[in-house]
């Protein structure tokens, strides 16, 4: 009886043994990646589910599926890849997940995916190469808002997968706290889709090109990002019209320089604006350029610590430089503009590193403040279409190949300004190409450069010559006074009147016709009398009269006449011109200093 009970008792706890071993192995045995524990599980659209082994290939991500954190080390990948994952579906990726992909492998959101990456500070997120090349990357192109926060993205940016750590082609991405790292091309491109309002501390380092390619409307977030051993941040034109960009545009200040590239300039159109903070670097491809017209309005905000520079991308190349027309009142503060001029925006308009207005299409209001522009590949500052108003302080043309300042009227000298300095180029002057008889009052203070005058300078108006100025005329021109001339140097900066030739009887000198009141003072006029005034054939550097109806009238002090080809002074009426000379000197005349 004993003996029968012991075997019954032995024999029902092999039954329960064997039944625990049978439970086991339904529940499935160890993971060899897992440690023993599995707590991964995803649902799809259909009823099944299941847990998700280390190998996402075969993975349906058309539904919703979480990746949770299947490894306690840190160190190892709790999932791999070896072929592009497609994610129609909602994915979650919990913290302390490390995905590790394949050169042929990446994440692609398509359809209506959308993707949730949130880490924690302790926890983070990480997608990485399972090999040293690099893999696909993280591409969004779904219209879902994407969250990516936590998130450490290494060593993608394979050219097959788009070229970058993370590419939002639709929708839209909050990018915060993360790192993309070593991108075999771009950190990241956004490139129609969007950076959401909530991006911020996205540190991107060692991207093989640029660190950001975006279009330049989403350039304003890009405060949100810190740089590091990245060359620049590449952005392009993408225009809102078929005139260019109708919104607001800020580029704000980075570590790193913007460059323009692709096959648009950065045209600013009517009810558009560009703000450029200080202490951005634009760099512009060869044949890229910058305009506002109508409306449009550039505005660069530079310090004297912290200037702008816009600039040519490519060493010994041009970009086309800046071109402004329309009443935008663009205005440019501490402001450094390199090698422009490449090119022309319109064949009304000249090649210069800043172009401002057009033959038919003038642009007002512009301001310079603390501005050089330098290098050009062509004239250094141009002013052209009548009607342009423009005003400079403290501008340096510097070591321009054409013209440093190049005006289509004289009478936009007077809008110039008086504070323009030139250093160095191959052709250190102002040069005016058209102007006819002056009908309106005109003050030309503009110093720092000779201003060279091609064709015959005549005005019926007052014409005001300020000290410091100087005016070199070609030769066979000369200076036609029939309102009134006004010429007022002091001790320390005087008046110059030459010759664009340098030379004795190099232009035809000044004919006063009028008996106004004419004044000249503190003054060197030389190198005329190389044109006769009269049918007569007489020369002098300042004639008065025109021995018909006028005798002319002129006071003159503190003055200099010199290298005349012919009479420093001539009257062509000793008795009745009205001539007043005070400390007056001449030198080098070649008939003689007055025919009295």
């Amino acid at each position: 009886m004993i003996r029968t009970a012991s075997l019954s008792m032995r024999t029902l706890a092999l039954l329960i043994a064997g039944l625990l071993v049978l439970s086991s192995l339904a529940c499935g045995g160890d993971d060899n990646n897992n440690n023993g524990t599995n707590n991964t599980t995803g649902t799809n659209n259909s009823t099944n589910t299941g847990e998700l082994g280390p190998n996402l290939d075969s993975v349906d991500f058309s539904g919703s599926v979480t990746l949770k954190d299947r490894e306690e080390d840190p160190s190892k990948p709790d999932y791999y890849a070896t072929k592009q994952l497609l994610v129609s579906g909602n994915l979650t990726i919990e913290p302390g997940v490390v995905i590790e992909f394949e050169p042929g492998s990446g994440l692609n959101l398509t359809g209506s995916g959308v993707l949730k990456a949130e880490g924690t500070s302790t926890k983070g997120i990480v997608l990485k190469e399972r090999t040293t090349d690099p893999w696909l990357g993280v591409t969004l192109n779904s219209s879902g808002l994407h969250r990516m926060v936590y998130v450490t993205v290494n060593k993608a940016g394979r050219d097959s997968g788009g070229g970058a750590n993370v590419s939002v082609t639709a929708g839209e991405l909050d990018l915060k706290d993360s790192t993309l790292s070593a991108s075999a091309k771009y950190g990241i491109i956004v490139d129609g889709g969007k950076l959401g309002s909530a991006t911020a501390n996205v540190t991107v380092t060692s991207s093989a090109d640029a660190a950001v390619y975006t279009g330049i409307t989403s350039a304003k977030t890009l405060g949100a990002f810190t740089f590091d051993q990245n060359t620049h941040v590449a952005v392009y034109s993408d225009e809102d019209s078929s005139n260019g960009h109708t919104t607001a545009l800020t580029l704000p200040a980075l570590s790193v320089p913007y460059r323009l590239t692709g096959d648009a300039s950065l045209d600013i159109s009517e009810g558009g604006s560009l703000t450029i903070d200080a202490g951005v670097q634009l760099g512009f491809d060869e044949a890229l350029g910058l305009s506002a017209a109508s409306t449009g309005k550039i505005t660069t905000n530079g310090t004297a610590d912290r200037p702008v520079r816009l600039y040519s991308w490519t060493e010994g190349k041009s970009w086309t430089g800046v071109y402004l027309t329309g009443a935008g009142q663009s205005s440019f503060t501490h402001t450094t503009i390199e090698r422009g001029g490449g090119g022309t925006y319109t064949t009304q308009n000249y090649a210069a590193g800043l172009s401002v207005g057009a033959d038919s299409n003038p642009a007002t209001g512009v301001t310079m403040d603390h501005v050089t522009i330098s290098s050009s590949a062509a004239v250094g500052l141009a002013l052209a279409g009548f009607g342009s108003t423009f005003t400079a302080t403290a501008v340096e043309i510097k070591d321009a190949a054409g013209e440093a300042v190049r005006v289509g009227d004289l009478e936009q000298l007077g809008t110039l300004g008086a504070e323009i300095k030139v250093t160095g180029g191959a052709k250190p002057y102002i040069q005016v190409d058209d102007y006819t008889t002056l009908s309106d009052d005109l003050t030309i203070s503009t110093t720092g450069a000779p201003i060279h005058l091609t064709d015959d300078l005549s005005f019926e108006s007052t014409l005001t010559i300020a000290s410091g100025v100087e005016l070199r005329f070609a030769e066979g021109t000369g200076m036609y006074v029939s309102g009134t001339l006004k010429i007022g140097g002091t001790a320390e900066k005087k008046v110059v009147l030459g010759a664009i030739s340098d030379t004795a009887g190099g232009w035809g000198g000044i004919q006063i016709k009028t008996n106004n009141d004419n004044t000249i003072a503190h003054a060197e006029i030389k190198q005329g009398g190389g044109t006769a005034f009269d049918f007569i054939g007489d020369k002098g550097t300042i004639v008065l009269g025109d021995g018909l109806e006028t005798y002319g009238k002129l006071t003159m002090s503190d003055t200099t006449i010199s290298s005349s080809a012919g009479w420093g002074i001539f009257l062509f009426s000793i008795l009745d011109a009205d001539l007043t000379l005070t400390n007056v000197t001449y030198s080098g005349n070649t008939s003689g200093d007055v025919n009295e």
